[in-house]
């Protein structure tokens, strides 16, 4: 089933991506430029969310509004954690795998940095 995940681009809320990781590691991309975006672009219509790898076979993909449906360890995301504590590391090793999937594109306007 064609999902049509390239009609979307995907967001991540940290740095690090298992997905850009592995295309740098494979060579099908040399440079990622991290962009910083608006909280507000998940008030765009269409807006998903997927707890994973958006592309990853049976992954499940939800409107952004059922995000709090969804689970989402949310202190991991929005909390100051100590990032030493194997523990919490271990619950980032989930987070980072998280993605927003806005259609089409995001406009200049939600662009930070």
């Amino acid at each position: 089933m064609d999902r049509e995940l390239n009609k979307y681009v995907h967001l991540s809320f940290f740095d690090e991506h298992p997905m850009s990781f592995r295309a740098k590691n494979e060579g099908t991309i040399e440079d990622v430029v991290q962009l910083k975006i608006r909280p507000e672009v998940i008030l765009k219509p269409g807006v998903m969310f997927c707890t994973e790898v958006s592309n990853k076979r049976g992954s499940k993909i939800v409107p952004i509004s059922d995000f709090s449906d969804t689970d989402v360890d949310e202190d991991i995301l929005f909390m100051r954690l100590n990032w030493k504590d194997p523990a919490v590391l271990e619950r980032k090793s989930v987070a980072v795998k998280y993605e927003i999937l806005v259609p089409d594109l995001v406009e200049p306007d939600y662009i930070l940095l």
